[in-house]
């Protein structure tokens, strides 16, 4: 009964870790998206000033 409480356990905390990891890649990935983003809106309005 112990080992299968215990074997729960750590397919919980197994769980708990991989839905962690997917939620830290996807707020990187947003993150990463919008440093692009502001990057390359950035670089057009460079663009548009160096175009004057």
């Amino acid at each position: 009964m112990i080992a299968i409480s215990l074997c729960t356990i750590v397919a919980n905390e197994a769980e708990v870790k991989r839905k962690y990891l997917l939620f830290k890649i996807l707020l990187f990935q947003r993150g990463f998206r919008t440093c692009t983003l502001l990057f390359a809106t950035i670089e057009v309005v460079n663009k548009k000033q160096s175009m004057k």
